[in-house]
């Protein structure tokens, strides 16, 4: 039995011992692997090591910056170079394109329509031509000085408009500034006309340093207004009622005489009426006019005959 016992020992040790033995050579292995893998990343680290010049050479190519017409500068700093008539910068305001801007000196298209449109506008109003009739002639002026109104205040509204589109930009325009003048001409314009509309309907008075003829003579040649016969007669008429004001009566006799047969214009509906027959008209509707005045200031002072 003991020999029994040594027996299974020594062959459980021997199968220890060879177990150990087909062990032994994969604990080995591994370290070589390992000694193996090695030489990889060495490899690794001197390709990345001769690949670094021919990288940091198409960096520095990359490098090349373009500015503006002038070619190309190479540089190993990256250079940022900005454009200012593109980008905007402190030196944009001297570019070509805004400083021309900036110089226009001539309206543009739509601002010239619009003045011509107003100019259309007021050439009617410079053309007078109403009736010989009192009531007629009075109805005529009324309508034209209501027509030069509206045209007043279309060019105010226009100006303010213009104004403000003027006002919203940083640089001023010559051509908006030509466009606000221009308006302005037409409104003055407008203004001179319907203030002798005015006159000849009885509305206002003219400046005491000349009379209704030299008024009209004046419109005639500056804003080249004209005027049909009736016009000429109602300033010649006003002329005679003058001279009854300041009792110019020699005046009226002559001066005015002279004047009327001068100036008086044929009517085209009555070409028989002559200077001669419209002084004599006048002269009658002159002296009624002073018989009327002296009969009503007999009649305010309640004086019993």
């Amino acid at each position: 039995m003991p020999g029994v016992g040594l027996s299974n020992f020594l062959k459980s040790f021997n199968a220890a011992s060879s177990s150990r033995s087909l062990d032994a050579p994969s604990s080995t292995a591994a370290p070589k692997s390992k000694a193996a893998a090695k030489p990889k990343a060495a490899s690794v680290k001197a390709k990345a090591k001769h690949s670094g010049p021919a990288a940091s050479s198409s960096d520095g190519a990359s490098q090349k910056v373009a500015v503006g017409n002038a070619g190309t500068v190479s540089s190993k700093r990256k250079v940022v170079v900005v454009d200012p008539f593109v980008a905007g910068g402190d030196d944009a305001s001297t570019s070509p394109e805004k400083k021309k801007l900036r110089e226009v000196d001539d309206l543009t298209e739509a601002d010239a329509n619009t003045v011509q449109t107003f100019n259309s506008k007021l050439d009617p109003l410079k053309l007078v031509g109403p009736p010989i009739a009192d009531a007629a002639f009075k109805t005529y002026m009324t309508d034209q000085i209501q027509k030069a109104t509206q045209l007043i205040t279309e060019l105010r509204i226009k100006k303010k408009s213009a104004d403000r589109r003027n006002g919203s930009k940083t640089k001023t325009n010559k051509a908006d500034i030509m466009f606000l003048e221009k308006l302005t001409e037409v409104e003055t314009e407008v203004k001179e006309v319907q203030k002798l509309l005015r006159c000849l309907a009885g509305q206002i008075s003219l400046d005491a340093d000349r009379t209704l003829l030299q008024a009209l003579d004046e419109a005639a040649s500056k804003r080249n207004m004209s005027f049909n016969s009736s016009v000429i007669r109602k300033a010649l008429k006003i002329a005679m009622y003058d001279n009854l004001k300041l009792c110019q009566f020699n005046e009226m006799a002559n001066e005015t005489y002279e004047l009327i047969s001068a100036r008086f214009i044929t009517d085209d509906d009555n070409t028989n009426v002559t200077s001669d027959d419209f002084y004599s008209m006048v002269c009658g509707q002159v002296l009624q006019k002073l018989a009327k005045t002296a009969q009503s200031k007999v009649r305010s002072k309640d004086i019993s005959w």
